[in-house]
């Protein structure tokens, strides 16, 4: 399928009326960069998708965004619906990230020759795996020490790496735009049995504990697997950018662990104070604004968290 990706990892993630008015037809918004659910358009302005789990859903029933694409794609007769007047399939996908899921949903439709019969077994591992990873923000219960795991930190390096380096902080379209092509190469190349595998980084810090939540800093791309393993049931995850501003996660590892992240989330963006560029999320794990980051101080999260879990704030 030919794909255009309009990569803008600097717009706060746009409203579903935004995206309708502005979005041609043959559109796909993936994986949060439009704040809505699953929709679909197909009539005279069609057709147009949104592919998302982040905002206004319940995270485990809706799936992660790359296997919405699959099924999709299996499912829904995408090739035929994406087909333009000259024949061919075609989509244009916006895009705000260049992460696991939101490089393999691009993926899936460049490389949907690859993808678009079921019986698949190594495209069905990938993204089986790559969805339930997703899905419960890199915290579903896989032993540290699997090999499907190694295989996945192989494929998503160049993300990992790009991370590690500061390049999510610049923001520059073209380089997110480098780390999905990368990632799409690996993924070719596992999917016709030249994959490789990578050690997992499971390193991360704990910066300090509260009554049911525990603060952390993660070093690894893997990490958030051995906080699970090491029986963290609610996790803050805090980055500091070199602007000033932190990125802040916070996720359930458990999916019935206390606390509404919703409510969670509506209290964190009263307090920061901001409009279209906002704490954001579903059930079990919520984010601070994607674009500008948080300038909420520990002490306010602290406070915020301890509150919805009915607990007094310590001294």
């Amino acid at each position: 399928m030919e794909v255009e990706v309009r990569m803008d990892p600097q717009r706060p993630p746009m409203s579903l009326e935004e995206f309708r008015r502005i979005a041609p037809p043959h559109a796909v918004g993936i994986d949060g960069c439009v704040d809505a659910g699953p929709w679909r358009d197909f009539g005279s302005t069609g057709p147009r998708y949104v592919w998302n789990h982040h905002s206004h859903v319940d995270r485990l029933a809706t799936r992660a965004t790359c296997m919405q694409a699959l099924l999709e794609l299996r499912c829904g007769d995408l090739d035929e619906i994406l087909r333009g007047s000259t024949g061919r399939p075609f989509a244009i996908v916006f895009a705000d990230d260049c992460d696991a899921d939101a490089s393999s949903t691009i993926v899936i439709l460049r490389r949907s020759e690859l993808f678009a019969h079921p019986v698949n077994p190594l495209a069905n591992r990938f993204v089986g795996a790559e969805d339930l990873m997703d899905t419960f923000a890199g915290a579903y219960p896989y032993p540290c020490d699997l090999e499907l795991l190694e295989e996945l930190a192989w494929i998503f390096q160049p993300y990992d790496d790009f991370r590690q380096e500061g390049g999510l902080e610049r923001k520059i379209a073209a380089e997110y735009l480098r780390v999905v092509d990368l990632i799409e190469a690996n993924i070719v190349q596992y999917l016709v049995g030249r994959g490789k595998r990578r050690k997992l980084d499971l390193r991360y810090d704990v910066l300090q504990t509260g009554n049911g939540w525990t603060m952390v800093r993660e070093h690894g791309a893997q990490a958030r697997t051995k906080m699970r393993d090491d029986g963290i049931r609610v996790f803050v995850s805090v980055h500091e950018r070199t602007s000033g501003t932190r990125d802040v996660r916070i996720g359930k590892m458990h999916l019935h662990a206390r606390g509404d992240l919703i409510a969670i989330c509506n209290d964190l963006n009263a307090r920061e104070g901001v409009a279209a560029d906002r704490w954001g999320g579903g059930t079990n794990i919520i984010g601070s604004p994607k674009v500008a980051g948080t300038k909420l101080d520990d002490r306010t999260i602290m406070e915020v968290l301890n509150h919805h879990l009915g607990l007094p704030l310590a001294a």
